[in-house]
């Protein structure tokens, strides 16, 4: 039999333990709801959470957010800075989703919450980072100039060399055999993708998939594996009665329930015995020793996984049929003896990675979503400091499509000429799993012998609500306990994001890059809950002077945070300032952390802080640049209206030269077309591209005997009674880690 390696066991109580990535924006199944609660909580995964939970995907347009039928944006739409009140231009054009974008070792900080604690002794949890990564190009509408998808029945030999070489189209492949295609989508609406209904469906749930703008992680033929493959029948289930054998029908999920098309053997086991999609980043464990020797080991990052798959498919095989087999051997995919006898081929798959970093858990309270214990500065939320792969280890070990993109560079009325760029990235999803337990029974030991089987003599170690015996007078207490979750997995997925590769001629080609990000969405803490209000991820940074370090500034929001009626269990409405509905953020620098006016940038050399420190401008030490046209510097004075406009300008020349005509407030509610309005409701719903911001070359760290501090806000999210949106930079000889920011 398989020996498994099982991190998901007991929790007492049949409730709702949660689990919400912060940043990367983590959807719960969310897409662009107006509603407090998510629409549908099996749209694309099982997470097992709130349907209160959740952040919107990113709007690119001003007001409406994006449209349900053309809601891809191309890269020139996303990444060039566009003024989107160009005069008799429709800001229609725009109404599309956002992905943000970071570069390839470029520093990301995960954050998340977990409701049941963890690193306690109460209760074993352990937490799995992962990514998903697109590993065939995904679909683009008709007519678009981007590359078209090849979908499940493609046959790989049609395609071009300069596209996908032999060692590509080789790769390809064995990742067919194994379901492993994935073509990640947001979607335009937030209904589940169909599944097919046999494996001669495949082809024609995909395009219907498509054309009906579903959403879409795992794909079709991942799902049609996983409910024909046989269930490891080695899995302890206590006392549940399974309603099938295959794999999805698990001790969670008894009934065989679909959600997207996740396969929830896989969704509930770690590490898995067949072929997956995902990779593995990091496993925070109580115990490192254990998860470097038994857990880390057995990552597919390291570690080839194995199935019965179909011995005819080949590099010209075309229908799905060709690729999967209706039955016969499909079963066996757990046995290679079974397999080959019955006609099957066994064949394995592994990305060629390194093992995922085990680390030791933090300590939180159970019944607790807010900051861990051991952080500092009034404490952090959980999180993990992903370094993201380089370009190599992405396209290459881990088989992530690499998509080039155009973007039209345009610069209206100023000295640069107009340019295009092209960019190379790859598109992802960040994943992360709360899996907890108590120590009722051994998880990594309880196995199917141990079910419940009472003509067998056997009892199960835990039972549905058991009435216990604790002796004396007092007897048949009664605890509640729901066998079906005990061995407790939840779950949260982000929207899509791209991972770049660095221009090689930009000054940041071989620098540190530190992201900085925007969490939280519209709403005070009682009407965000249990996602958050706005704050900047990281909220302190400190960096060495001569090292160089640069910040990659970028965040989005939505336009239908409106976080209305219903509400489930919990409070209505979206406070805040700016139109309803709106996630808008900014930084301007103030003269220090417990202030709440932004400095006259004109009038910074004549200020002082309250202890007599004269205020000095953070732009002074960097130098910036556009992220996709890093070959012009960007002036302090540009980066800092850039900056202080969430993106609305493009610089200050700019500026003048557009606006000098128009004097008019639109509408009463827009200072006109040209001119920012004060709370940011003609702003984007994305800062598109963002600005990276260098240290300069020169500095010494002999001239920080003393640290510098700059302090920033976001002025439409300082309403004092209920947030607070600020960060603070330190330039400092001696620097604290990452981990103590």
């Amino acid at each position: 039999m398989l020996q498994t390696v099982l991190l998901a066991s007991a929790v007492l109580v049949a409730v709702n333990g949660d689990c919400y990535l912060h940043t990367c924006r983590g959807s719960n199944n969310r897409l662009n709801e107006q509603s407090a609660n998510r629409n549908n909580a099996n749209r694309l995964f099982d997470s097992q959470n709130n349907n209160r939970g959740g952040y919107n995907v990113c709007d690119l347009d001003v007001e409406e957010g994006f449209s349900a039928t053309e809601w891809m944006a191309s890269a020139t739409q996303m990444y060039d800075w566009t003024f989107l009140y160009e005069a008799g231009q429709s800001n229609d054009a725009y109404r599309k989703q956002y992905e943000e974008v970071y570069f390839v070792q470029s520093n990301l900080s995960l954050t998340w919450t977990n409701q049941h604690g963890a690193g306690n002794k109460k209760l074993l949890s352990q937490m799995i980072l992962q990514y998903g990564c697109d590993t065939f190009p995904r679909p683009y509408p008709s007519g678009s100039s981007l590359a078209q998808s090849y979908g499940p029945e493609t046959v790989l030999n049609t395609m071009g060399s300069s596209v996908c070489d032999s060692a590509c189209k080789n790769r390809l492949l064995e990742m067919r055999k194994h379901g492993l295609r994935m073509e990640l989508m947001n979607g335009g609406n937030t209904n589940t993708p169909d599944d097919a209904q046999n494996v001669n469906d495949i082809g024609t749930r995909y395009n219907t998939n498509n054309d009906d703008n579903e959403g879409r992680h795992e794909s079709e033929e991942y799902y049609h594996l996983c409910e024909t493959r046989r269930q490891n029948t080695g899995l302890f289930h206590a006392d549940q009665d399974l309603a099938g054998a295959t794999q999805k029908y698990t001790r969670q999920n008894n009934a065989g329930t679909r959600r997207g098309l996740e396969c929830p053997e896989e969704r509930d086991y770690y590490p898995w015995w067949n072929p997956s999609p995902w990779h593995d980043i990091a496993i925070i464990t109580p115990d490192v020793e254990y998860c470097r020797q038994h857990q880390a080991p057995e990552s597919q990052n390291v570690k080839a996984k194995c199935s019965c798959s179909n011995p005819g498919a080949s590099l010209a095989s075309g229908t799905a049929s060709s690729w999967f087999p209706e039955s016969d051997y499909v079963q066996y995919n757990l046995n290679q003896t079974d397999c080959e006898a019955n006609g099957g081929e066994w064949s394995c798959f592994q990305w060629n990675g390194e093992e995922p970093e085990c680390v030791e858990s933090y300590w939180s309270k159970v019944n607790h979503l807010g900051n861990v214990d051991g952080t500092t500065r009034g404490g952090k939320q959980a999180h993990y400091d992903w370094k993201l792969p380089s370009w190599s280890e992405l396209t290459e070990d881990h088989s992530c499509w690499p998509y080039e993109y155009s973007i039209n560079q345009v610069y209206p009325t100023l000295p640069q000429a107009d340019a295009a760029s092209t960019i190379s990235c790859v598109r992802m999803v960040s994943r992360i799993r709360y899996n907890i337990s108590t120590m009722d029974y051994d998880p990594y030991k309880t196995n199917s012998t141990h079910d419940y089987d009472p003509q067998g003599g056997i009892l199960s170690p835990i039972e549905e609500n058991p009435e216990v015996d604790v002796g004396l007078y007092v007897q048949g207490l009664q605890l509640a306990i729901n066998t079906a979750q005990t061995g407790r997995t939840f779950q949260d997925r982000s929207h899509t994001f791209l991972v770049c590769q660095r221009d090689s001629t930009s000054v940041f080609a071989q620098r540190e890059i530190i992201n900085v990000n925007v969490r939280g969405k519209r709403g005070n803490i009682v009407q965000t809950f249990p996602a958050t209000e706005y704050d900047f991820e990281p909220q302190h940074i400190e960096l060495l002077p001569s090292s160089g370090s640069c910040l990659h500034f970028q965040w989005c929001g939505s336009n239908t945070h409106n976080n209305g009626a219903p509400g489930g269990d919990g409070q209505t409405g979206d406070d805040g300032q700016g139109r309803g509905g709106s996630d808008r953020s900014n930084l301007c620098q103030m003269k220090q952390m417990d202030q709440s006016y932004p400095v006259p940038y004109d009038q910074m050399d004549e200020l002082y802080t309250t202890d007599g420190t004269k205020v000095e401008s953070f732009f002074d030490y960097v130098t910036c640049y556009h992220p996709f046209n890093p070959q012009v510097e960007v002036s302090a004075e540009d980066a800092q209206l850039i900056l202080c406009t969430g993106g609305f300008y493009k610089g200050y020349e700019y500026m003048l030269r557009q606006c000098a005509d128009i004097t008019t407030y639109d509408n009463g509610e827009n200072r006109g077309d040209c001119i920012v309005d004060e709370v940011l409701n003609n702003v984007s719903g994305a800062f598109r591209a963002g600005l990276i911001c260098c240290l300069k070359d020169g500095l010494t760290n002999a001239d920080f005997e003393e640290d510098k501090s700059f302090a920033f806000l976001s002025t439409r999210n300082n309403n004092f009674s209920n947030r607070s949106q600020k960060l603070k930079i330190v330039l400092s000889a001696t620097p604290d880690s990452p981990l103590l920011w």
